[in-house]
C-alpha cells in the first residue's frame, strides 16, 4: 500500500516523517522528527475521508487532541503539539514518542503473569480515575490502547492509556453530537452491555467493564465471550453471564478473580461504581 506520507515528507514545515508506526480506523500514526528540536514524536494524522463525514471525523479528532492535551497524568500519553497540513488543512497531533509495545501485542505472546497484569492495571486504572474525575469516559479501552512503555535501563514498563478518539465528555449538558444517538462505538469484544445496546447514558462503569475484559484476557489468555460474528457476540452478552475467572484461570488468587468478575457484571449497578 502506498503511504500517504512517505519517509522524508515534511509536515507543516516542522516535522520530517521517518516511517509509519500504525494505522487505526480514521488516522495513521507516523514516527517523525521535529526539525528544530531534533526530537522524535508520534505524529497522528487524520486520513482523508468522504466529504460528507469529514466534519464529523475532524470534530472527533479535535476532541481527542483537546481531551488528551488537558490530561496531565503519568499514565496518559502526552500531546505535545497540534496543527493542520495544507492545502486541505488536515489536522494532526504530535504525541510523546514511546518505546515499547501495546498490551495487545504483548498478549499475542500469551497470557500475562499476575504481577505483570497488576502493574499494568494499576497504571491504567489510575489513568481512568483521572479521566473519570474530569467527566470523561474513554469508551474504547482495550489492549491496543494500553501501551507498555519501556523504562530506560531496565525491563520495567510504565502503562500509558492511548486513543481518546471515541471518548465522551459527560460534563457537557447535551448528547455527544460526534456519535449518532443509539450508535455503537468501541471495539466489539470490549463493549459493555449498555454500549452494545446503544444506550445514550453511558457512564464511567462502561470503562470498568472494558477493564474487566482486559484483565480477564490478560490473566487467562481468552475472552469472557467468544463468537464468530458480532451478532453472536452481542447475543451472548445479552443472554449469558461471563464465566468466573477462577474457572478458566485457577492460578489467579481468589481476591483478584473476584474483582475481575465484579467488573464484568452485566448489570452496571452491580459493578464497581
Amino acid at each position: 500500500m502506498t503511504e500517504t506520507f512517505p519517509a522524508g515528507t515534511i509536515i507543516d514545515g516542522r516535522y520530517r516523517i521517518d516511517g509509519r508506526l500504525g494505522r487505526g480506523g480514521f488516522a495513521t500514526v507516523y514516527k517523525a522528527e521535529h526539525l528544530q528540536l531534533g526530537r522524535y514524536a508520534a505524529l497522528k494524522i487524520l486520513e482523508p475521508v468522504a466529504p460528507h463525514i469529514t466534519e464529523r471525523f475532524q470534530a472527533r479528532f479535535n476532541t481527542e487532541a483537546r481531551i488528551a492535551a488537558n490530561l496531565d497524568h503519568p499514565h496518559v500519553v502526552r500531546i505535545v503539539d497540534f496543527g493542520c497540513i495544507p492545502p486541505d488543512d488536515r489536522p494532526y497531533m504530535a504525541m510523546e514518542m514511546l518505546d515499547g509495545q501495546s498490551l495487545g501485542d504483548r498478549l499475542e505472546e500469551g497470557p500475562q503473569s499476575v504481577p505483570e497484569t497488576l502493574k499494568m492495571a494499576a497504571g491504567a486504572l489510575a489513568a481512568l480515575a483521572e479521566v473519570h474525575g474530569e467527566g470523561i469516559i474513554h469508551r474504547d479501552l482495550k489492549p491496543d490502547n494500553i501501551f507498555l512503555a519501556k523504562v530506560r535501563g531496565g525491563d520495567d514498563f510504565v502503562p500509558k492509556v492511548l486513543d481518546f478518539g471515541v471518548a465522551k465528555d459527560t460534563s457537557e449538558q447535551k448528547l455527544n453530537k460526534l456519535t449518532a444517538t443509539g450508535a455503537v462505538v468501541g471495539t466489539a469484544y470490549y463493549l459493555s452491555p449498555e454500549q452494545a445496546k446503544g444506550l445514550p447514558d453511558i457512564d464511567a462503569r462502561t470503562d470498568v467493564y472494558a477493564m474487566g475484559v482486559v484483565l480477564f484476557e490478560s490473566l487467562s489468555g481468552r475472552m469472557p465471550f467468544e463468537a464468530d460474528t458480532i451478532t453472536q457476540l452481542i447475543a451472548k452478552m445479552f443472554t449469558e453471564t461471563p464465566p468466573p475467572l477462577a474457572h478458566v484461570a485457577p492460578h489467579v488468587p481468589k481476591a483478584i478473580a473476584d474483582v475481575v468478575d465484579t467488573c464484568l457484571e452485566p448489570d452496571r449497578d452491580n459493578r464497581f461504581q
